[in-house]
């Protein structure tokens, strides 16, 4: 069976590198990177550019059986950065999908589409509105918004991944990586089975590694990914201090019912060419 041609955005990045990293030869890989000086010296196929380059990611994504998008401005910044790389260029990606037959979007969100959530108390579900914490936030709303309109109007398969923190550490550091951090292995782990589980025609799910008594409710990763984390907060619990660890276990969460995160494939999608 051949593997999967792949195009991984954002590929120099720290996910990108991790997917990389630990996917190993699982799928044929087409990486796209922003300058040449971010080319791995062992990549084969790779595209050099801007997500903003809409003519360069129909380039990109001609002949793949899926996109992994983890290009753009991973954090907050002002308005005009965030639209050119975030919102535009997550447009173009999604757009040359379709134009060029791609199967399935995996979009790279974040926990900040839903931080005002936290900010009340509330633990949040894929099923609740977003509420957003920050431009960045924001950004990220988008791209799922236009996840879901190119899902139900063209047949496009998208898969948000609402994703914890990842650090260059690879540990949680503080007080929000308890309740949220994801290591390196497990993200691409998460992303490899957003790419790979078939039946899927919209989602958002959130992913971490195992945090108990998260602010994000998690179980969306395991039903429909089959998700198991192999990272575990609790094992660096003993290297905080205690009126840390006891601030984290006391925390009581707001609870709300999860509904219709998601669509499955059978369900009826208005397709238009």
């Amino acid at each position: 069976m051949s593997k999967k041609k792949v195009l991984l955005t954002g590929a120099a990045g720290l996910i990108g590198s991790a997917c990389r990293k630990n996917w190993g030869d699982h799928y044929d890989l087409r990486l796209l990177v922003y300058v040449p000086s971010d080319r791995p010296a062992d990549a084969q196929d790779v595209v050099v550019g801007g997500v903003q380059d809409l003519e360069l990611m129909k380039k990109a994504t001609e002949g793949v059986d899926a996109v992994v998008h983890l290009a753009g401005i991973p954090g907050e910044k002002s308005f005009q950065e965030l639209l050119e790389s975030n919102i535009v260029g997550t447009y173009n990606v999604i757009e040359a999908s379709r134009l060029n037959g791609v199967k399935r979007v995996v979009f790279a969100s974040t926990n900040h589409v839903t931080g005002a959530w936290e900010w009340n108390g509330v633990q949040a579900n894929p099923d609740m509105p977003p509420r957003a914490d920050s431009l960045y936030g924001c950004s990220k709303t988008y791209g799922e918004v236009v996840g879901r309109y190119y899902a139900d109007r063209y047949g496009l398969e998208f898969i948000a991944l609402r994703i914890g923190g990842v650090n260059r550490e690879d540990r949680p550091t503080g007080l929000r990586d308890i309740w949220m951090w994801t290591s390196q292995r497990d993200i691409a782990e998460l992303i490899r089975l957003a790419v790979d589980t078939e039946g899927i025609q919209f989602a958002i799910v959130y992913g971490a590694s195992d945090c108990p008594n998260s602010c994000l409710e998690f179980s969306s990763s395991r039903e429909l990914l089959g998700f198991v984390p192999k990272d575990h907060v609790p094992d660096y619990l003993p290297e905080y201090p205690p009126e840390r660890v006891a601030k984290h276990a006391t925390t009581i969460w707001q609870v709300k019912n999860r509904e219709t995160g998601h669509t499955l494939k059978q369900a009826n999608v208005k397709k238009q060419a």
